[in-house]
């Protein structure tokens, strides 16, 4: 994805936390399908936190 691209590629430092994950349904035979949704945050440091660290 374009987030992910920028993210691989920035000097600044980002800081990721995923905050929650679902599945539609679980497969319990070959023929079920399922689909797994995820969502996180993402927090770019100023440089005032980034000493911090």
């Amino acid at each position: 994805s374009v987030f992910l691209s920028m993210l691989k590629h920035c000097s600044t430092k980002i800081k990721i936390g995923f905050v929650r994950y679902e599945q539609s349904s679980q497969c319990k035979s070959m023929r079920d399908s399922s689909v797994s949704y995820a969502s996180a945050a993402a927090k770019v440091d100023t440089p005032a936190e980034e000493e911090k660290d």
